[in-house]
């Protein structure tokens, strides 16, 4: 991790790689979030930014069975974050791996198993697409919310969105579809295995298929049962402190979360 890391890394890129970085940087006392977009050597002397760097490169990823109650938003954005990659190394690799060899001969379940490989390819496309719009727009989003409440220097910037518009909006939908595409290729994959029992291989891709659905769905329950709650509920707070004229959240700019017209309703 240490050697993904410089001086001239975007802060912006160390939050999306690292976000439980936020806690080492607040222990810090530096003040990040109007400048993302600088590097990371702007905000550190030399000797301070190698300090730094060991300490994101030796942190440990947050376990499992957490208690996310207890814990800061940035550790569970980490946790997803990481999972993001686990996901794409491991049971994706696989998968992508043995149908990349299953596939060369001209046997009967090679055929067949070639319509899977483009299936399976076109969902990785959508998967990938996923994470990018979590970890490009809606982690970030969350993480500057919590920060809101830490600094009150910080502001929320409704004027780029609302998270709550968002999961709601067209795109949200689609971009969830991929979830129960991900069971379909757990179904035909079952179905493959089935249609040939002798064959190692439509054994080991029906397991694989059938424990990246599962572990999906666990990421997905965790992602709008406990982030997604927690943002929306922040975000309401924000917002309604901002239509009260919370310093905290003043902000010459204006926009359509910013009209100071109505409050967010509490249910």
């Amino acid at each position: 991790m240490k050697n993904m890391l410089s001086r001239q890394t975007p802060v912006r890129a160390l939050l999306k790689m690292r976000p439980m970085a936020i806690g080492m940087l607040d222990k810090r006392k530096i003040r990040y979030w109007d400048s993302l977009d600088k590097p990371l050597g702007d905000l550190f002397h030399q000797e301070g930014m190698d300090d730094f760097l060991d300490e994101v490169s030796y942190a440990r990823v947050p376990a499992p069975d957490t208690d996310w109650s207890a814990m800061p938003l940035y550790m569970l954005v980490e946790y997803l974050t990481q999972e993001h990659r686990g996901l794409l190394l491991q049971e994706v690799g696989d998968i992508s791996h043995l149908l990349d060899i299953h596939t060369l001969s001209d046997s009967p379940e090679s055929a067949d198993l070639r319509k899977l490989q483009r299936a399976f390819q076109d969902w990785v496309k959508e998967f990938q697409g996923h994470i990018d719009q979590e970890e490009t727009y809606l982690f970030p989003k969350v993480l500057r919310y919590e920060a809101c409440l830490r600094d009150r220097n910080v502001h929320p910037e409704f004027h780029h969105g609302s998270i709550q518009s968002y999961m709601a909006s067209l795109e949200a939908q689609e971009g969830r579809q991929f979830y129960a595409d991900c069971g379909d290729l757990a179904d035909r994959m079952g179905a493959h295995e089935r249609k040939h029992p002798d064959s190692m291989a439509a054994r080991e891709l029906a397991e694989l298929t059938e424990r990246l659905r599962d572990k999906l769905n666990a990421h997905r329950d965790l992602e709008s049962k406990t982030l997604y709650t927690a943002a929306r509920d922040l975000e309401r707070s924000l917002y309604n402190k901002s239509i009260d004229g919370d310093p905290a959240v003043a902000f010459q700019r204006r926009g359509p979360m910013d009209s100071g017209i109505l409050r967010l309703d509490e249910g």
